[in-house]
């Protein structure tokens, strides 16, 4: 039998995992913009 606190810290890890992915991807569009804008000048 899987216990509650095993399922639990999944759950959290899985959770803090998409937020740190969706930070990381937020990041790198606006470093890509800002890289691009110098590219162009």
């Amino acid at each position: 039998m899987i216990s509650y606190e095993v399922i639990s810290s999944k759950i959290q890890f899985n959770s803090w995992n998409s937020m740190f992915d969706a930070i990381i991807l937020v990041f790198d569009e606006k470093y890509l913009n800002i890289w691009e804008s110098h590219e162009m000048v």
